[in-house]
């Protein structure tokens, strides 16, 4: 049993525009990578000055190693308080719940791995 996410290299993008649209929890990190990821590309979601300031702790976690630790994931949620969990639809806190389930239940959803690329193209 791995507590670990790998994390690919990528370069960060350029957030897009702010959108009011909300999108649904995600049910899984596959699932919740693509739509978070395909919404910030195409302007319909747009992280806000908290998201973007947890993204880049957990982007920073990150790196070295490549991976996301479980750890990582509960500090970004006590750093943020409740207002992550309400900010900006909680989109963002709701895609790193679903990451940390993976992570504790058995850390073997290969999906997951897309996860620090997202956070590096929200924390930019």
């Amino acid at each position: 049993m791995s507590n670990r996410i790998t994390l690919p290299a990528s370069a960060p993008t350029a957030p897009a525009p702010a959108s009011a649209a909300p999108a649904s929890p995600p049910a899984a990190p596959a699932a919740g990578i693509a739509g978070l990821g395909a919404a910030l590309a195409a302007g319909g979601w747009t992280p806000s000055a908290l998201e973007r300031t947890l993204a880049r702790r957990l982007a920073t976690a990150a790196t070295g190693t490549g991976l996301l630790t479980a750890s990582a994931l509960r500090e970004a949620f006590h750093e943020g308080t409740e207002a992550f969990l309400r900010e900006n639809g909680g989109h963002l806190a709701a895609l790193l719940a679903t990451g940390l389930a993976a992570i504790e239940a058995d850390g073997s959803d290969p999906a997951a791995a897309a996860l620090p690329a997202l956070l590096r193209r929200i924390e930019s």
